[in-house]
């Protein structure tokens, strides 16, 4: 065993010594080694779906047997980065966020899973939650308004963005702000 853990660490033979160690780490319920081998796996694995599942599995070790929420939340960002239109991926992502009260690590998380996606659709869904965010748990609301002005930049009719950005605007007195919006 010792061997073949050290074997691990030369890259020409990582792929197939951690298919070896996996299951082994598994049956012995060494669930340190198991988070190591899952990750050295992942430079292999191409099927994204897979990738996120993987992930999923190191964040639910961290979390229920390490006891490490943010390396928990840490592998669900990169599952989540990984396809942002992975709702089950964002939910847990989430949740995890609330236990933790880590809303910011949550919008620096978004920021990064929307900089590379062409998929203005969801980058829409993504800014929406942010502003959400910004106003609701971080209680920023100039936040708030970047995010839905924001959204417009993506999708320039978006009903929600300006409904919201209309009630901002009016509970921060931004009159100015306002008329122009509503003149859009």
């Amino acid at each position: 065993l010792n061997a073949l853990e050290r074997l691990v660490l030369r890259e020409d033979c990582r792929e197939r010594i951690a298919a070896i160690l996996e299951p082994l780490y598994r049956q012995n319920d060494w669930w340190q080694k198991l988070v190591i081998i899952l990750d050295a796996r992942l430079q292999y694995v191409d099927d994204p779906a897979e990738r996120r599942s993987m992930l999923r599995e190191i964040a639910q070790i961290h979390e229920t047997r390490g006891g490490d929420q943010t390396l928990a939340l840490r592998a669900l960002a990169r599952a989540w980065k990984d396809d942002i239109r992975d709702e089950e991926v964002y939910d847990e992502l989430s949740a995890l966020v609330a236990k933790l009260s880590a809303w910011n690590d949550l919008i620096e998380v978004m920021e990064a899973g929307i900089a590379d996606t062409y998929d203005y659709d969801q980058a829409a869904v993504v800014l929406a939650r942010m502003g959400e965010i910004h106003e609701n748990q971080r209680g920023d609301i100039g936040a708030a308004i970047a995010a839905w002005n924001r959204l417009l930049e993506v999708k320039d009719d978006d009903a929600r963005a300006l409904t919201e950005l209309d009630r901002l605007y009016e509970f921060e007195e931004r009159w100015a702000e306002q008329v122009k919006m509503i003149k859009r």
